[in-house]
């Protein structure tokens, strides 16, 4: 930031110029921080800084890579999501629900009984990436499927009562921060 350091006259403006560094950048996302510029009284005055970094492609092209999209197929109020795993890693599980997802949901993971899961996710009404998890009380939250490379099948089956499940898209994920910047299409 320049100045770095100066004397502010009361009820003059002042211009900081805040130089950004996008070689730190790690993701393609919104960044934001806080500098506090200090009063003669001792008490400080926060300026804050936002840098939006969605749209650079380098990132995007790295926070994207190894994303495996899902086929999906309906049976009765079940969702079958099918993924062909290219090679053998761990991976986390989105998913964007179509409206209001079921309260209860369950997962059953090829030939395994079903589990109860919890998705992580803001309340918006808009279409967004959630996280399909384990419950919580399991104590295997945000924990990643161990996948070989090869075909795999998730079954996610809503509770008694609960409106059927409905995506607009599902994916893999080798790392969860792989969707950090807004909504884009999986590629």
């Amino acid at each position: 930031m320049n100045p770095s350091q100066g004397i502010v006259n009361p009820g003059k403006p002042v211009a900081l110029k805040v130089m950004i560094d996008r070689t730190k950048f790690n993701h393609a996302r919104v960044y934001h921080a806080h500098v506090f510029v200090r009063i003669p009284d001792g008490s400080s005055r926060p300026v804050s800084v936002t840098v939006d970094a969605t749209q650079e492609q380098k990132l995007l092209e790295q926070d994207r890579k190894g994303i495996v999209k899902a086929t999906i197929e309906y049976e009765e109020n079940s969702a079958i999501l099918t993924f062909n795993v290219p090679e053998d890693d761990d991976y986390y599980l989105f998913a964007q629900f179509e409206g209001h997802p079921p309260r209860n949901l369950s997962k059953a993971y090829g030939d395994e009984s079903p589990v109860r899961i919890t998705y992580y996710g803001s309340t918006f009404s808009e279409p967004h990436w959630r996280f399909l998890g384990t419950n919580s009380y399991s104590g295997q939250v945000n924990v990643p499927y161990i996948l070989k490379a090869g075909k795999h099948t998730f079954k996610l089956i809503p509770g008694k009562g609960q409106p059927a499940v409905k995506f607009l898209d599902a994916v893999l994920l080798p790392s969860p921060n792989m969707l950090l910047a807004p909504l884009v299409p999986a590629q």
